[in-house]
């Protein structure tokens, strides 16, 4: 299931220890329209997780000072750090490749630059 960021979901589900697979996307692109429904199908088979449709004109707040211009991009993060921040191949097997591989990362993968996106949901 794919959340939206909507202060009454994301409580709930951010109060947990989860990594939270957030796709930051637009309304008005052609590859972010046909992603969508293969990151909820991805969403489904990983269902430890939490998936969120972030659009990056509806929901600006949460990207701090980052200006997101290639789509999609991608963020895993836990309260705790970043483990992958950065746009990839839209052939749905790349996201599906780096989530089997979320218990094998470790910090080299972790960036300071990414939006504290774990942080601005739970408020």
């Amino acid at each position: 299931m794919i959340l939206k960021p909507e202060k009454n979901i994301v409580k709930s589900s951010c109060d947990s220890n989860k990594y939270i697979i957030a796709c930051f996307c637009a309304e008005w692109c052609g590859t972010c329209r046909d992603y969508q429904s293969k990151f909820h199908e991805v969403s489904e088979n990983f269902i430890d997780y939490n998936f969120y449709w972030i659009d990056i004109e509806e929901d600006d707040y949460l990207l701090d000072d980052e200006d997101i211009i290639n789509f999609p991009t991608i963020l895993i993060q836990n309260k705790y750090k970043t483990l992958f921040y950065g746009v990839i191949n839209p052939n749905i097997k790349y996201l599906t490749k780096i989530i089997s591989g979320i218990d094998t990362m470790n910090d080299h993968y972790s960036s300071t630059n990414a939006p504290k996106l774990w942080e601005k949901l739970k408020k």
